[in-house]
């Protein structure tokens, strides 16, 4: 695990650590057991940014236009959405 920690960048206390918490709740066997399974591997994860998801909103022109959206909806799409309104109105 040392290697392991170096070659990753990872705090090597971190990650005993997240190994005891993952065998205390039983993701990880304890390695001192036999098993037919082969022994889990480590995979980087890459975690990106949260999608958006603010209740609904709106958004009103000073003409008085407005367009309404849901919590689904992309923010990428609303801005693409306005800067071609924006061009028209």
């Amino acid at each position: 695990m040392s290697a392991y920690a170096k070659a990753e960048g990872l705090d090597l206390k971190s990650l005993y650590n997240w190994r005891y918490r993952l065998k205390k709740k039983g993701v990880l066997e304890d390695s001192s057991f036999e098993t037919s399974l082969p022994p889990p591997r480590l995979q980087k994860v890459v975690v990106g940014p949260e999608p958006f998801c603010g209740g609904e909103f709106r958004l009103r022109w000073p003409n008085g236009r407005v367009l309404e959206f849901d919590s689904g909806v992309d923010p990428d799409y609303v801005k693409r959405l306005i800067e071609g309104l924006e061009r028209i109105l």
